[in-house]
């Protein structure tokens, strides 16, 4: 079973590993435009916390960015593949004032670990996902 997996996931091609996803800020909204046309947003106002994250793909990590809306941990992810990623990055400190922007090593090393770091806000992720 994990064998045949493994074959599935490794003859999946990247367009279906990493949906073409464009993100932006716009009007002090981040914004998803996806390629089938659906559209989503949310204000940064309503953001409680920004936290960093990597993703265990077997082979690779993917570097990830949360944006914590409310107490109970719900949250909007964005990653490096998304089209905008680069751009948005360097708007972020204009809308979190003081955001850590040394994190990446943080969470880059070591390599195939979550490493979860809130680098703005009240921190509560981190602690959640230990729980887990």
């Amino acid at each position: 079973k994990l064998i045949r997996k493994l074959i599935e996931f490794f003859k999946s091609s990247p367009d279906s590993l990493f949906p073409d996803i464009d993100i932006s800020i716009n009007n002090g909204r981040l914004q998803y435009d996806e390629k089938d046309g659906l559209s989503k947003s949310f204000s940064l106002d309503s953001v409680s916390e920004v936290f960093v994250f990597k993703r265990d793909l077997f082979t690779f990590d993917l570097i990830c960015i949360g944006f914590r809306i409310n107490e109970d941990g719900a949250y909007w992810e964005i990653d490096e593949n998304m089209n905008g990623y680069k751009e948005l990055l360097k708007q972020l400190p204009t809308y979190f004032t003081g955001i850590n922007e040394t994190w990446f090593v943080e969470v880059a090393f070591p390599a195939f670990k979550t490493n979860c770091t809130t680098i703005w806000g009240k921190s509560i992720i981190p602690d959640l996902w230990q729980k887990e």
